[in-house]
């Protein structure tokens, strides 16, 4: 059953926000922590604070919001997503455009996918930050290693003094496959500690981005598939743990415990970003 912490907990993931960035300056990442628990009840002054924060009434974030236009075209999007080959992405907006050079990108045509990306990254409602690192991967890919890391560092350098934290992680996850191709390990290694210390992991996006739109989140799906592509960078997949959670999270979705059936998942998606045990993650200056 969705409670008002795991209702927050969704809204707040669908636009991609951390809980620090949820609380601002008016309470503590902890003590968002403890409100998507539902472990505390928020004030109402801190309910209007969350609810300006993630662009809803107050009445909305209590009930959950009203579909509208936009979540509609999330779920358009997160379909086609979900069903790359043969699907159609039509119009202009920036994760339409993301979405045709994701299709290039599976079938190959590593240039088509880098000019898509370009492309997407003039759009007025881009996500730069995100089609650059995309680019990086299809620069390597077709051979161009140094441009590639010319291109992902140029764009590291230029975030602003206190970017958002997926822009970081995307970058540096994408980053470590050209200094992998230029035989420059540490350099790769260092990289990979560096979005592993900032990275907030969600579901391995297949099943639980279909449950997510059955539930009337697509925009929550939406959000897990298209940063999968760049997350999956971070760490190999323990694949029994894996298999094991996954299998028996198509288990209670299969008796209808969707929340418990997520929940499965995002532990499963955290297993596989997670470092070997014992590991620490370098730090990059």
């Amino acid at each position: 059953m969705e409670t008002f912490g795991t209702r927050l907990r969704a809204l707040r993931t669908a636009r991609g926000l951390t809980q620090q960035a949820l609380a601002g300056t008016a309470c503590s990442r902890a003590y968002v922590s403890t409100v998507e628990a539902d472990r505390a009840v928020p004030s109402s002054d801190l309910l209007e604070h969350f609810a300006a924060t993630l662009g809803l009434t107050v009445a909305e974030l209590r009930t959950g919001p009203v579909p509208d236009a936009s979540h509609d075209r999330a779920l358009r999007l997160a379909r086609a997503w979900l069903r790359p080959h043969g699907a159609t992405f039509v119009g202009g907006t920036f994760w339409d455009v993301c979405g045709q050079a994701q299709q290039a990108l599976e079938a190959g045509r590593w240039a088509e996918a880098d000019q898509l990306f370009t492309t997407a990254a003039r759009l007025p409602d881009a996500v730069p930050q995100y089609a650059t690192a995309r680019r990086v991967g299809c620069l390597t890919a077709a051979g161009e290693p140094e441009y590639a890391a010319h291109l992902g560092e140029g764009a590291l350098a230029g975030l602003p003094a206190h970017p958002d934290p997926d822009w970081v992680v995307w970058l540096c996850a994408a980053l470590q496959e050209p200094y992998r191709a230029l035989g420059s390990a540490a350099q790769a290694e260092a990289l990979r500690g560096r979005a592993l210390l900032l990275v907030q992991p969600g579901p391995e996006p297949g099943a639980a981005a279909a449950m997510l739109i059955a539930h009337g989140a697509p925009e929550r799906a939406l959000a897990l598939l298209v940063r999968w592509p760049l997350l999956r960078l971070l760490a190999p997949p323990p694949v029994d743990e894996i298999a094991a959670l996954t299998g028996e999270a198509r288990a209670l979705a299969g008796a209808g415990r969707y929340p418990e059936a997520i929940e499965l998942l995002e532990r499963a998606c955290a297993a596989a970003l997670s470092p070997p045990p014992g590991a620490r993650p370098p730090h990059a200056g």
